[in-house]
């Protein structure tokens, strides 16, 4: 048990609240035989500046700092005829110094350039190695977040290799550092004159699956040695026009890659980004015949989803974005269509601000009521008009007043349409925690308060969605602004009573509750792939 109790920040200006954590601390350590005292802290609003200003002083050498070194080593995968085995570089030795820079002198690398690669990062709390040294990776390493980058350096020709010294270093902010300096032919220049770039490593852990995901991740692992076959089947149906390409291969094109890779369901971010690569480089094959347009709408959506993620996802947003003004080829197909509109919804959360606004701008004139008398754009003349509502319910970055409009032709289609989907798209539209958007775009209380008005006055037996559609227009947050009125949200309370719903929806309602990553997942409406992991 603590001994003393520092309060910080400017809530602990409340007498209140000193008083009860006080008081919290105070009955634990008489249970275990201790006391417990209230530090005086001045001005707990400024304690974190405060903060930060001694550290930097301390960085500077004015005044203490406290360090221990770095409780791991960290190693960057390297490509090497040395070995049949994983190897890799140590970079930054396990004990190194924050702000410790480790010039590996005696090696020399050659670095990709002019495209994107992939740098593999592996630590350990046990082996301990200098810097430069080469280990085969086994059970003691563990893998990190891997990065993809495009490094570039002045002269150098696009994919090609340089010659280059590497420098690793840990920084304060918690990345790893990895300095790459071009290695000059003329001996005589100057080091300070050096191009030089930088790579940053997120160091928090990658994500390690449940033990009853073992399966999944083995068989995602076995999928990437046969990315290359999956790779050629892809091109040979959207790549090149190839003579010998029956349209049946087109059709089949989804099942010929679960027959090489496994279910889709299984396939890991890395395999589905590299797949969607593949996808966007061939987008041109997708106006060969409608079952191609189809089939690269169904599988740049299910390998781009929800749109970040990855690296190099906005990349990867942007170059599908050239594909959304043409629309499509095979207007009369509805399944195209469909496809067409459930991939936008599906990479929704990579869509920028303005690309939401241009889509809206596009959708509406389809989506208000009639007497809007919104003129649509010249030849568009969409079907599947279901899935074009279910995607503009997804759009969170757009403006609040156009959020909210669509709420309204949503709740005047209640009255009369009894399609229990209108109650999922309100939840999506007024939900007071966005799935991927920031708070600024969510709707105003004051708004979602009469949606919800009206939704206690429906059967919720005959709505399969209200009561989920209740929990996401009325949850708490904290925030007075995004909150409804509590008396409001104890009629939810008691109809989601009524409506047997588990009781933690019922609580979230009344107090707040932190969003789950179960819950999150839903809010984007599909699973995410293997080795996603939704953060705040």
């Amino acid at each position: 048990m603590p001994d003393a109790l520092l309060l910080n920040g400017g809530v602990s200006r409340s007498a209140l609240i000193r008083e009860r954590l006080l008081e919290c601390f105070r009955s634990w350590g008489r249970a275990a035989g201790g006391s417990v005292r209230l530090l005086s802290g001045a001005d707990p609003d400024l304690a974190v500046c405060r903060g930060a200003v001694r550290y930097g002083l301390a960085l500077a050498g004015i005044g203490p700092r406290i360090e221990g070194g770095a409780a791991r080593g960290y190693y960057v995968a390297v490509d090497t005829r040395e070995s049949g085995a994983r190897q890799a570089l140590c970079v930054v030795p396990r004990g190194a110094k924050e702000g410790e820079r480790h010039v590996l002198a005696a090696r020399r690398f050659e670095l990709v350039v002019g495209r994107h690669a992939r740098f593999e990062l592996y630590s350990s709390d046990t082996a301990l190695h200098a810097p430069g040294a080469l280990v085969d990776v086994d059970a003691d390493f563990e893998a990190l977040p891997a990065l993809t980058s495009r490094v570039q350096f002045v002269g150098a020709a696009e994919d090609s290799r340089v010659e280059v010294q590497l420098e690793g270093e840990l920084s304060a902010v918690g990345t790893l550092e990895l300095g790459c300096t071009l290695v000059p032919s003329n001996a005589a220049v100057d080091p300070a004159d050096l191009p030089r770039c930088s790579l940053e490593f997120d160091l928090k852990p990658a994500v390690t699956p449940a033990p009853s995901a073992g399966p999944v991740a083995a068989s995602a692992s076995a999928a990437r040695t046969r990315l290359p076959e999956a790779e050629e089947a892809l091109r040979r149906v959207l790549g090149k026009g190839r003579k010998d390409v029956t349209p049946r291969e087109a059709k089949d094109l989804l099942r010929t890659l679960e027959r090489v890779l496994g279910p889709k369901k299984d396939w890991d971010l890395e395999l589905s980004r590299r797949l969607a690569d593949v996808v966007l480089a061939a987008s041109k094959g997708r106006q060969r015949s409608e079952d191609h347009e189809r089939m690269f709408w169904m599988l740049i959506g299910h390998c781009l989803r929800p749109g970040f993620g990855h690296a190099r996802d906005a990349d990867r947003i942007r170059e599908l974005w050239t594909c959304f003004e043409p629309g499509l080829t095979f207007r009369d197909s509805e399944r195209n269509w469909q496809q067409h509109w459930i991939a936008w919804r599906r990479v929704a959360g990579g869509l920028t601000e303005p690309m939401q606004i241009e889509m809206r701008a596009l959708l509406d004139p389809s989506l208000a009521p009639a007497e809007r008398k919104l003129k649509k754009a010249k030849g568009f003349r969409p079907q599947a008009a279901g899935e074009m509502l279910e995607l503009a319910s997804h759009l969170e970055r757009v403006p609040v007043a156009s959020r909210e409009e669509l709420g309204g032709w949503l709740i005047d289609r209640t009255w009369a349409d009894r399609d229990p989907r209108l109650w999922s798209h309100l939840g999506r539209v007024g939900a007071r925690v966005p799935a991927y958007a920031s708070a600024h775009y969510v709707v105003r209380a004051g708004a979602v308060e009469r949606w919800v008005e009206q939704l206690l006055r429906e059967r919720w037996s005959e709505v399969a969605t209200a009561a989920q559609s209740a929990l996401r227009l009325s949850r708490v947050t904290g925030d007075q602004h995004r909150d409804l009125r509590e008396k409001l949200r104890a009629e939810v309370a008691d109809a989601l009573t009524r409506a047997a719903a588990p009781r933690e929806w019922i609580r979230a309602v009344l107090e707040f509750v932190p969003v789950t990553e179960t819950e999150a997942r839903e809010q984007l409406g599909d699973d995410l792939p293997l080795g996603l992991r939704l953060i705040d």
